[in-house]
């Protein structure tokens, strides 16, 4: 009798069956498991041993995947107004941190991490006892600072946020002594404020200035150091939270509305890189709380903030349970729908246990189960057709593209299929490793009087485009000449020599006129030549014209110095006893002035004569300047310009022709004058005309700049103003010659001229030459 009782109570205890799985298949690799699967034994539960079941259902997703599992069972004592069911994570702190709002915070401390200058959200789970005034959530700094927090001015609920300056969102809700989720959105550069309160947009709003670095820590639950030092409450007016503070994060990104509802319930398993801080509460003890981004702004608590177990809605969401009893309440079946969520999870493992509990009894089931999440391989074509040009009628063309893998699991590729057979490929299984390419061959070998288009459709283990294609054209197809030619051999041979005569002449004519345009175009540049000679001749006498005043004035001077010696040696001769020293002193005055009329007079020469010695020698380039400012300074009074010199007394020496580079300053000189004598005529108020001219040595070079305040020269005309004949100056005003002169001595000197210049601002002109070594 007793042994019939065991039997019975025996069979009432197994389950029946298990129902298959929905399963969703991927693509089957060789050697490597890539799909979804999900596997469950049969569940037996007898009387002695419920608590030491081997069965597991094992989930297998890629990221981001979803399945649903169905686990019947059969019993008697189980139903749906008694059977519990729930889901153990395994030892999973689930803590809160509660403020007295009097002396507590949190300091995290001033991490350069934390010093935000774009965009910014801030997200909390708060569980306020009492929405009083100014009661801060989160804060770093003053000026140049965030802040998110509770303020109530007049029974009106306000939720804070400090970028810059204060904003008060009104907040038309209700709800003290409940858990709330609030977060504030920052955009920038757009400077638009937004403001969520549980999950729902409250206000948007555009503010003026930006986020920027202050020295100041971070501190969750109060304003500042002071709040929590009890001896100076007062000093702050009650700004530290009141109640109890959860999943505390802080993004450097503006997040979306869409973004904030996705993931408010969530706890974040894999931060992301946009996570600057992620405080959970959940040590349950001691005095750090753990900042779980990858930033490690860990926080020191202090004051009266204590550990307490958390109630917040937050979950872990990869697993979830919901129970649908069975209509025949005489079998009892128990249907437990269980979902795994892969989505934000990275690759690995992760385990749970379903409890299901008899309430009646107070007995236990537990069934184990797992997710092996593995990341998702994603194909991408570089190119979305691949075209044929050319192509020989029966021969094989050769093309190729390639295949890249931008996801982190290995992209298999098990077949290839082109739906012309004019296209085909040298492979059909092919391996792509996580983020690389490979190399895919296609021949076409073209049929004739046939269409060449066609889809290449790859077929590979991506879960979003198991089937990729590849479009294929050919283009001109170009037909065998050994054709052509079984059908009229003779008649194209004809051709052929008629093409070839036709060409013949046509070369014969093109030699002739080659020739003529050849003599022709010698001529013209022979008379061009003889033009450019005389222009640079005129140019030399138009320059000495300008010249003549300042150089009249020069060598007048030295000679009133020599008459009035003169008369002075004759006075001094005729006294009885003349002073021997005085007429020396005067005879040595007279050769300085007549020295210097022989430099004024060889100056000429120099630059203005027929210049046919091109020998280099060391020069030293303020030498130059000064000796051609010497014949050009009545020039420049003479036209009111103010010319200001800062020159290196210890620039090195260069190596050139003297003469020649004599000629450049005297070119640049004359632009700078005819610069600012066209702007004069502007009659600008208060216009000063000014030229300056630097010399110094950069970066073992030597280098001259002559500047002026100008006209200045357009744009669109600093490309040709180094061209012969060019000139910007009037009719009859300028050759065009002297730039293009001085950049082709300026290039024999192996050195560069640059021009800066802007329309009425003025232009710059420097000259870099090598260092003579």
């Amino acid at each position: 009798m007793k042994a019939n009782k065991n039997i019975i109570g025996l069979l009432l205890w197994i389950i029946v069956f298990n129902t298959g799985a929905i399963k969703e298949v991927r693509s089957a690799l060789p050697n490597q498991q890539n799909q979804r699967t999900i596997q469950s034994d049969t569940l037996n539960f007898n009387t002695n041993s419920l608590n030491k079941l081997p069965d597991t259902i094992r989930f297998n997703l890629f990221t981001g995947d979803r399945t649903s599992y169905q686990l019947f069972l059969r019993n008697i004592f189980f139903n749906a107004d008694s059977t519990d069911v729930q889901i153990n994570y395994g030892p999973q702190n689930n803590y809160a941190l509660e403020f007295n709002g009097l002396d507590g915070c949190v300091d995290c401390g001033n991490d350069s991490s934390l010093n935000i200058n774009g965009s910014l959200t801030i997200e909390a789970w708060t569980y306020a006892y009492k929405w009083e005034r100014n009661r801060n959530i989160l804060k770093k700094g003053r000026k140049k600072s965030y802040r998110l927090g509770y303020n109530k001015i007049n029974e009106s609920l306000n939720l804070n946020l400090g970028i810059n300056k204060e904003e008060r969102i009104p907040i038309n809700a209700t709800g003290e002594n409940q858990w709330h989720h609030i977060a504030a959105v920052y955009d920038y550069p757009n400077n638009a404020v937004r403001v969520f309160f549980d999950g729902m947009l409250e206000k948007q709003d555009q503010i003026t200035g930006d986020i920027g670095n202050n020295d100041q820590n971070l501190y969750i639950g109060c304003g500042g150091p002071a709040l929590y030092d009890i001896f100076r409450p007062h000093l702050w007016g009650g700004r530290i939270f009141k109640g109890i503070l959860d999943e505390v994060r802080l993004w450097k990104t503006a997040r979306t509305e869409a973004q904030i509802q996705k993931f408010m319930y969530t706890q974040i398993l894999t931060p992301d890189t946009n996570l600057l801080g992620y405080w959970k509460f959940n040590e349950g003890a001691g005095n750090i709380a753990y900042d779980a981004s990858v930033n490690n702004n860990n926080g020191i608590i202090f004051g009266g903030v204590k550990y307490l177990e958390s109630a917040s809605p937050t979950k872990i969401h990869w697993l979830q349970t919901k129970v649908k009893p069975t209509l025949d309440h005489n079998i009892m079946d128990l249907a437990i729908i269980i979902d795994a969520d892969a989505t934000g999870l990275n690759e690995g493992i992760y385990s749970a246990d379903i409890v299901l509990s008899n309430l009646k009894k107070s007995e236990n089931l537990i069934v184990p189960v797992s997710l092996h999440v593995k990341n998702a391989p994603d194909i991408f074509l570089l190119k979305d057709s691949l075209i044929f040009r050319n192509s020989i009628f029966g021969k094989i063309s050769k093309r190729s593209f390639q295949i890249c893998n931008f996801g982190f699991d290995t992209l298999f590729i098990n077949n290839f299929n082109s739906s012309n057979t004019d296209f085909t490929t040298n492979i059909q299984e092919l391996w792509v490793p996580p983020y690389g390419s490979k190399k895919v061959g296609i021949d076409h070998s073209p049929g004739f009087l046939r269409p060449h288009e066609g889809e290449l459709f790859i077929s590979s283990n991506d879960p979003d485009q198991p089937i990729t294609s590849l479009h294929l054209e050919s283009h001109n197809i170009i037909i065998p000449l050994n054709l052509i030619l079984r059908w009229s051999f003779y008649t194209m041979l004809l051709i052929l020599l008629l093409i070839l005569r036709f060409i013949y002449s046509k070369y014969r004519l093109k030699q002739k006129a080659n020739k003529t345009l050849s003599w022709e175009v010698q001529k013209a540049l022979d008379n061009q030549k003889k033009q450019q000679q005389i222009i640079v001749h005129q140019s030399r006498l138009t320059s000495l014209g300008q010249l003549a005043s300042g150089i009249a004035h020069e060598v007048n001077q030295p000679l009133q110095n020599l008459l009035l010696a003169a008369e002075s040696l004759q006075m001094e001769l005729l006294e009885k006893n003349p002073d021997i020293e005085y007429i020396r002193s005067l005879i040595t005055e007279q050769y300085k002035d007549v020295d210097k009329i022989g430099q004024i007079s060889g100056h000429i020469n120099f630059i203005y004569g027929e210049v046919n010695n091109d020998d280099n020698e060391k020069l030293n380039i303020n030498a130059c300047i000064y000796n051609t400012y010497t014949l050009m300074q009545k020039q420049f009074e003479n036209h009111n310009i103010r010319v200001h010199f800062d020159l290196d007394k210890k620039i090195p020496e260069v190596v050139g022709n003297p003469i020649k580079f004599e000629q450049v300053v005297v070119n640049l000189l004359n632009n700078a004058r005819d610069a600012t004598d066209e702007k004069d005529k502007q009659n600008i108020p208060d216009y000063q005309k000014q030229v300056k001219v630097l010399s110094g040595r950069y970066d073992g070079s030597v280098f001259m700049e002559i500047s002026d305040n100008g006209i200045g020269i357009p744009d669109d005309y600093l490309t040709s103003i180094f061209l012969p004949y060019f000139t910007t100056k009037v009719l009859g005003k300028g050759t065009g010659l002297g730039l293009s002169i001085s950049y082709r001595i300026v290039n024999e000197m192996k050195g560069k001229i640059e021009v800066n210049s802007k329309v009425n601002m003025g232009s710059a002109f420097k000259i870099s030459l090598p260092v003579y070594e």
